[in-house]
């Protein structure tokens, strides 16, 4: 009697102790949108621009490492010409901003500003078409009438901007952050 009154504290401590099995979670995945330039690596956000920006007739040469003021770029001249720049802003190898400039204002400069703001503005989002980033580029203009500078708010978070920096010779750059 002993043994079965033993054998019963010993199956029912065992019981006790066990622990009830909770039900998986599913893992959230955490889901990356790979269409948004910040989401990529510097690499592959190259590759994307130089894509963009050779459909529309340009031609980015190599990009290079560089560094002012405390901070990095990935820098590039477009068409060989030193007076058209594309850089990109990254901390870590990832990418916080796609900025280009032209230096002067006339019609071949003007025509070269359009298709580089096209080619910048597609390449921070791969979901937006040629017709979008062409909606953003307008708007952006439209803004321009009335100051040096505008920005634009879009739906997918990222913010773009034309800046005018009127001098000796004048300067329009074009960004996405």
């Amino acid at each position: 009697m002993k043994k079965i009154f033993v054998m019963l504290l010993m199956l029912l401590l065992v019981f006790s102790c066990r622990k009830e099995k909770q039900p998986e979670k599913p893992e959230e995945k955490k889901t990356v949108q790979e269409n948004l330039f910040k989401n990529i690596d510097v690499d592959k956000l190259s590759k994307r621009l130089e894509k963009k920006m050779e459909d529309k007739g340009m031609k980015v040469d190599n990009f290079e490492d560089l560094s002012s003021d405390g901070k990095v770029f990935y820098y590039s001249t477009i068409n060989g010409n030193k007076d058209e720049i594309i850089t990109i802003n990254y901390e870590n190898l990832t990418p916080t901003a796609i900025v280009g400039k032209i230096t002067g204002k006339g019609e071949t400069q003007m025509e070269a500003f359009k298709n580089l703001s096209l080619s910048i503005i597609e390449a921070s989002d791969t979901k937006l078409t040629n017709e979008d980033a062409q909606i953003i580029y307008e708007e952006l203009l439209n803004k321009l009438e009335s100051s040096a500078s505008s920005t634009v708010a879009a739906k997918n978070n990222l913010t773009y901007g034309i800046e005018v920096i009127a001098g000796t010779e004048d300067e329009l750059l074009i960004y996405a952050k």
